[in-house]
């Protein structure tokens, strides 16, 4: 992947294997950017910000990430993945039962607020991601939509077979 550099200038963007420095480097980024929009959103927060709260120089941060937009999908995959909640593991569920579907949200939730700042990380973000320009949009409006059909469909189903057993 290549990121503009400039007029006519392109840069390439580092990709670490698993378990590498780079990799470690890359996910310190992530975090502090999580630990920064958790207290100011994604929005208020520069990259310069960022890789100071990492503790290495703004092209250091640019080294990994293209522009802001990109690493603030990646920050928003990586709070999905500490949360056990990415798009891949919620499209799945839809193939589990009912009871298992609203277990396993219930249990989301709870972790999710036991795990310091994962709350107003997502809220922040997810707030701010309503607006259509922002990097995240797209990501959260195909994520609600598929936790409002799990949920509904899991109560629906839910509530059905309650009824049937009290007949």
């Amino acid at each position: 992947q290549h990121a503009a550099d400039g007029p006519g200038r392109r840069r390439s963007v580092i990709h670490p294997k698993e378990g590498s420095k780079g990799a470690r480097t890359k996910d310190h980024i992530l975090d502090a950017a999580l630990s920064l929009f958790a207290q100011s959103g994604s929005n208020a927060v520069s990259i310069r910000a960022i890789a100071n709260e990492a503790g290495i120089s703004h092209p250091g941060v640019l080294r990994y990430f293209a522009n802001k937009d990109d690493l603030v999908m990646a920050a928003i995959r990586r709070r999905d993945m500490k949360a056990e909640t990415s798009r891949f593991a919620l499209e799945q569920l839809g193939k589990a039962s009912s009871q298992a579907v609203i277990r396993v949200m219930l249990d989301s939730i709870r972790s999710n607020t036991q795990a310091k700042g994962m709350v107003a990380t997502y809220v922040k973000i997810a707030a701010e991601a309503t607006d259509a320009h922002h990097p995240g949009h797209d990501y959260f409006e195909h994520r609600y939509r598929v936790v409002v059909d799990l949920m509904c469909n899991s109560i629906h189903d839910l509530t059905s077979k309650d009824m049937d057993e009290s007949r």
